[in-house]
C-alpha cells in the first residue's frame, strides 16, 4: 500500500515538473489536466480574468465549464456560473451556460432527452438551448429535421419543478439558435421552420433563438472587423426582391436581438454598445439597435450596471417589440 502511494506521489510531481517546464501558469494546469479526485472543484483559470468582461472573458471560460460539467454535473457548473454573475466576475452568464449545455450533451453520449433533463434553468436558460442547437447541428440533412421540428420539442422534461410549458419555451428557443446556427439553414429558412409550431407564442421564441444566433456567430471576430459586418448581419431580411415579400417587422426584430449580441460583447458597456449601434448604415435603424440596448438592460439587469443609477440616468426608455410577429417570411 505504501509502495502505491509512493508511486503516485511521484507521478503527480512529475505532472507538476512538467508543468512548470511548459511555463503553464497555475490556472492553465487545471485546465490541461483531468480533477485528481471525485468532488474536487476545478480552479478558475486565472489568465481569463485579464479579458475584459464580455465575449472575450466568457469564451476563455468556456473549457473550464465545459470540463467542470463533464467531470461534475451541467447543474454544478451552472451554479458555479451563477455566482461569477452574483459576484461581478461576469456580468452575464448566457453564454458560458451554453458551453455547459454543449459539454452536458456529450457528457449523455449525444442523447437529446438525457442532456436537456439535466440542464438547470439559470443563467437565462442557455444550456437548454445548447442541448437543442448541438442536437440540430449533427443532424445530416437540415431539410429533413423542418417537418420534425412541429413536434420535436413535446416530449422534453428536466428535473426541476418548472411546468411543462415554460420548460417547452426553452426548447423551442433552442430550437431557434440550432436552426440558425453554423448555417445550418439560411436566415428565411430558419424563420419558416420556426412558424410550423403550432401556436404564435412558440414561434415567436423560435424566431428570437434564430435572430440571437444569427449576431453571436459574429461575436469572436476582432472590433475592426465586426464593426464591418454589423451593416450585414440583418441584410437577409431586407425586401430586396418583390418575389419573396419579407415581414418588415423582421428586420426591426433582428437589429433589437442584433444589439443583445452586441451587449454581450461589449460586457454590457452601455456606451460601446451604442457606438457599435451607429455602424448601421440607416438612423432609423441605429434608434432600433439603440432602444433594444435599453430594453435588454431593463429586463436583465447585467450584474455590472448599478440599475437605480441607470435608471435616473438612461430612463426605460425601451419599448417592447415584435409582439404579435406571426406572418410568413417567406412565401414557398
Amino acid at each position: 500500500m505504501r509502495k502505491e502511494f509512493f508511486v503516485s506521489g511521484l507521478i503527480i510531481l512529475g505532472i507538476l515538473l512538467g508543468a512548470v517546464g511548459l511555463g503553464l501558469s497555475r490556472a492553465d494546469f487545471f485546465i490541461v489536466v483531468p480533477l485528481l479526485g471525485a468532488g474536487r472543484s476545478l480552479e478558475l483559470p486565472a489568465h481569463c480574468m485579464r479579458e475584459p468582461d464580455g465575449y472575450k472573458r466568457w469564451d476563455c471560460l468556456g473549457p473550464y465549464f465545459e470540463n467542470l460539467t463533464m467531470q461534475t454535473s451541467a447543474r454544478n457548473a451552472i451554479a458555479e456560473a451563477t455566482r461569477l454573475k452574483e459576484e461581478g466576475v461576469v456580468s452575464r452568464c448566457h453564454i458560458i451556460a451554453h458551453y455547459i449545455g454543449e459539454a452536458a450533451w456529450e457528457k449523455n453520449d449525444f442523447d437529446m432527452g438525457k442532456a436537456f433533463s439535466s440542464c438547470t434553468p439559470g443563467c437565462n436558460k442557455g444550456c437548454f438551448h445548447a442541448v437543442m442547437q448541438q442536437h440540430l447541428r449533427y443532424q445530416t440533412d437540415p431539410y429533413t429535421i423542418v417537418p420534425q421540428i412541429k413536434n420535436m420539442c413535446d416530449s422534453v422534461s428536466t428535473d426541476t419543478d418548472t411546468s411543462y410549458r415554460r420548460v417547452y419555451m426553452w426548447c423551442v428557443h433552442g430550437l431557434g439558435h440550432g436552426l440558425a446556427g453554423h448555417n445550418y439553414l439560411p436566415l428565411l429558412d430558419a424563420v419558416n421552420a420556426c412558424e410550423t409550431l403550432d401556436e404564435l407564442r412558440s414561434t415567436k421564441r423560435c424566431i428570437d433563438g434564430v435572430m440571437m444566433e444569427n449576431t453571436d456567430q459574429y461575436l469572436s471576430l476582432d472590433e475592426d472587423h465586426l464593426r464591418e459586418i454589423i451593416p450585414e448581419i440583418c441584410e437577409p431580411f431586407e425586401s430586396v426582391d418583390p418575389k419573396i415579400p419579407v415581414d418588415p417587422r423582421l428586420m426591426e426584430y433582428c437589429i433589437a436581438r442584433m444589439a443583445y449580441g452586441l451587449l454581450y460583447y461589449t460586457g454590457h458597456d452601455i456606451e460601446h454598445t451604442e457606438e457599435l449601434c451607429e455602424e448601421l448604415p440607416q438612423q432609423d435603424d441605429i434608434n432600433v439597435c439603440k432602444n433594444g440596448i435599453y430594453e435588454r438592460i431593463k429586463r436583465k439587469k447585467p450584474s455590472n450596471i448599478d440599475m437605480d443609477l441607470w435608471s435616473t440616468t438612461k430612463g426605460y426608455r425601451a419599448r417592447p417589440l415584435m409582439c404579435g410577429l406571426g406572418i410568413k417570411a417567406q412565401k414557398t
